[in-house]
């Protein structure tokens, strides 16, 4: 009955000495893998969970308890990309973290970059420069219109692409974390 009593005090100590503390701040980043984490989305923002998984080698669970602990303390933000969720330091631009969205497909990236160095390009000169098959350049094409960083118009039977006016800054910053 001793030991049990000894025991229970001994863990009540604990618990109100901050066992189960919770860390805030940049204490969070006290630990090895947040602040992996954290650098490595500072230097390649728009990653999804399983590439920040595989870089840091860490069980799927640990994974993610640690990117909840920095999302809930606001170092980072997320945006959906289809069947993926992408992770940004926070502080990134919005516009920024739209066009790394887009551009770690490999297909938008390539229609984006011609697009980007030959404005007015139609439908089919796209898929003939960059290689894709009409459908891909197609479907690619209408998610980077719907998102916003790139306009279409119409120019006679044709219709031509140009990056977005407000997009223009925004794409050449994502290039440097992409490329």
């Amino acid at each position: 009955m001793k030991l049990i009593r000894r025991f229970r005090k001994w863990l009540s100590r604990l618990t109100s000495e901050g066992l189960y503390a919770r860390v805030k701040g940049r204490e969070l980043l006290d630990h090895e893998a947040r602040e992996e984490i954290l650098s490595m989305l500072k230097r390649e923002p728009g990653l999804c969970f399983q590439e920040i998984q595989d870089r840091i080698g860490l069980a799927p669970g640990t994974t993610r308890w640690h990117l909840d602990k920095l999302a809930s303390s606001d170092f980072v933000t997320s945006d959906e990309d289809g069947r993926h969720t992408r992770f940004f330091p926070t502080g990134l631009d919005a516009g920024t973290r739209k066009a790394v969205v887009a551009m770690r497909d490999e297909s938008r990236l390539a229609l984006v970059r011609m697009i980007e160095r030959n404005p007015e390009l139609s439908q089919s000169d796209l898929a003939e420069a960059t290689g894709l098959a009409q459908s891909t350049v197609s479907h690619h094409l209408g998610r980077l219109v719907e998102d916003g960083i790139v306009d279409k118009h119409r120019d006679g039977r044709s219709v031509r692409y140009a990056i977005e006016d407000e997009m223009t800054k925004p794409v050449r910053q994502a290039k440097r974390y992409v490329l």
